[in-house]
């Protein structure tokens, strides 16, 4: 887990790219961090045991993508071209 204080201003970063006059309270910027870290989690894990299931001990992108597409309905450029 990255180091908290580093990651400070990344959601304040992206949102001025956007639109650089909104402002975004810190516990909402905290909230998404925390939301972004469950994410990334559950993909990891699923994404894993997708691998261990077709018998592999390595994680191919294709993987990835059947759990975008089948856990979370995201639809991803083909992965491995």
């Amino acid at each position: 887990v990255p180091n908290p204080s580093a990651r400070t201003g990344l959601i304040q970063d992206l949102l001025r790219e956007v639109d650089p006059s909104i402002q975004m309270d810190a516990n909402v910027e905290e909230a998404l961090l925390a939301t972004a870290d469950m994410f990334i989690d559950s993909v990891v894990d699923s994404v894993c045991r997708l691998a261990r299931h077709r018998g592999s001990d390595s994680v191919e992108p294709i993987d990835m993508q059947r759990v975008l597409e089948q856990q979370w309905k995201m639809w991803t450029p083909r992965l491995d071209a």
